[in-house]
């Protein structure tokens, strides 16, 4: 490696050389004038040269600089991005929202990991479960299914403000806790279970034809009669349960259409009910013997 040049040859100047100086350096010079000449322009010589290594020389300096600033970045990029790629996994998994988007304006409904898991098994599930009433109760009694959920519901009455569990009268059957519910009940349990169904990707045409049944059930005339919301109540338990278990069968012929209505079925529901209400007035009014 050649010697550095420490002094910039760019600020020196030619040196004012003594009179016997010359004499001795330059040989064969006439005069003075002529050697102070010779000594001068090899002195310029020489500085070119100089100067030339010394550009070089910068060049080199400022390459070598140029390159450690390069790696000097390159590895602050390199920590700055396992820092950041730290730093992301650490970040709490908050994904991007709609700045315009507004919370619904209903609460969200979400029925019981059982009737959940009955949906997607295909199984029937009780219209019960997907009330709000099915699902507090069922989350929080100790009831283990929804016939003794129901059960444990309607045994609840209010006693100095606060509601505490007596034996009910009414006893339900499993499979029949459909027919004890409210109308309201029936009516959200109806769009809370078509609306689970579509979440589930459950098939369209099941959705579509309970969609079908329960406007025709909500629009029904009968809601307006005495005792009709009752009848239609126990109207589509008896339907609903018949339809799940007629999509078992292996004929598709068999397979039925709940929304279509049977006015024939109804009656005889109504019918059924009328007697059943007669013949629980006549045991009212018979004294004991």
């Amino acid at each position: 490696m050649a010697n550095r040049i420490i002094i910039n040859p760019y600020d020196q100047q030619a040196p004012q050389y003594r009179p016997e100086i010359i004499t001795r350096a330059v040989v064969g010079a006439e005069t003075q004038d002529e050697a102070r000449t010779r000594l001068l322009d090899l002195w310029n010589d020489n500085n070119l040269l100089e100067r030339a290594a010394w550009d070089a020389q910068v060049a080199a300096d400022k390459v070598a600089k140029d390159a450690a600033a390069a790696q000097v970045a390159a590895t602050k990029a390199q920590e700055k991005k396992l820092a950041d790629e730290e730093a992301e996994k650490r970040r709490p998994p908050y994904p991007a929202f709609n700045p315009k988007g507004m919370v619904g304006d209903s609460r969200e409904f979400r029925p019981s990991d059982t009737a959940i898991n009955l949906l997607r098994a295909g199984k029937y599930a009780p219209l019960f479960y997907f009330t709000r009433e099915g699902r507090q109760s069922y989350g929080s009694s100790t009831s283990s299914n929804a016939a003794e959920a129901l059960e444990e519901l309607l045994s609840l009455v209010r006693k100095d403000g606060d509601f505490v569990v007596q034996p009910s009268a009414v006893k339900i059957k499993p499979g029949e806790e459909d027919q004890h519910l409210s109308v309201l009940q029936v009516s959200s349990g109806l769009r809370n279970l078509i609306d689970t169904m579509v979440q589930l990707r459950c098939p369209s045409e099941h959705t579509d034809a309970l969609e079908q049944f329960l406007w025709r059930w909500t629009n029904h005339r009968s809601h307006g009669d005495k005792h009709g919301s009752d009848v239609l109540i126990r109207y589509q338990a008896y339907v609903r349960k018949r339809w799940h278990d007629s999509l078992a069968l292996p004929r598709i012929e068999d397979r039925t259409n709940i929304s279509l209505w049977n006015d024939k079925l109804f009656d005889e529901l109504k019918a059924d009910y009328r007697d059943e209400m007669f013949t629980s007035v006549v045991d009212r009014s018979v004294l004991p013997s």
